[in-house]
């Protein structure tokens, strides 16, 4: 979860110490969390080891798939570094992996490899190593998911019941205002029951394609 069970019983309009709903709620959020990682294709929730293979394209640049969360891995107790980096030639009789050295053979800045002295050559294929994902989830993420549980919630809930959930929140400086419970689509999670606000998070989060 990306966001606390107190978060989701307040975005629902219930106590703080009301459980009586978590398993409703906990089922929206991971559906929020899922939907969104596959719309932007990037990991928000805990950070996980992950290996891919990329090919050098002839540029400075290589960007890799995920996020690696630096404050998290300064708290770890695991020996990886914050990434390790390997290359080989293609082809057959492939060379042995060699390890690169950051600030050697590259910088690493904002998800991004910067390779200095020369380029990412062409035929030439690198191993990534890293832990992907957020210890903590962006303010303006969370804030989204909310939104989304609070929709799909409030549209299962009646008017007469009282538990239709709020109607505005705010978060760092993420807020957004939603309908009473007569809206939203049946309790569905969605792109259809996210703002207009939502929507520019999405985008400012989206995966850079190298």
């Amino acid at each position: 979860m990306i966001v606390t069970i107190e978060q989701l019983r307040r975005a629902a309009g219930l106590a703080e110490d009301d459980d009586s709903q978590d398993a409703a709620l906990i089922e929206l959020e991971s559906q929020s969390v899922a939907w969104i990682e596959g719309e932007v294709h990037r990991r928000f929730s805990e950070p996980i080891l992950v290996t891919e293979i990329v090919e050098g394209r002839g540029r400075r640049e290589l960007i890799i798939y995920g996020h690696v969360d630096l404050a998290a891995l300064a708290e770890s107790a695991s020996s990886l570094e914050a990434l390790r980096v390997q290359e080989r030639w293609q082809g057959e009789g492939k060379d042995a992996w060699a390890i690169l050295a950051e600030d050697v053979d590259y910088e690493f800045r904002g998800d991004i490899l910067y390779r200095l002295g020369g380029v990412w050559s062409r035929g030439v294929e690198y191993e990534l190593t890293y832990y992907d994902g957020y210890e903590t989830a962006p303010l303006d993420i969370q804030a989204l998911v909310l939104e989304m549980v609070t929709g799909g919630y409030g549209a299962n809930q009646s008017v007469a019941d009282g538990t239709s959930g709020i109607t505005s929140e705010k978060i760092g400086d993420y807020s957004y205002s939603l309908g009473g419970s007569g809206t939203g689509t049946g309790g569905s999670v969605s792109g259809g029951d996210i703002s207009d606000t939502g929507w520019k998070t999405l985008n400012r989060y989206r995966r850079k394609i190298a």
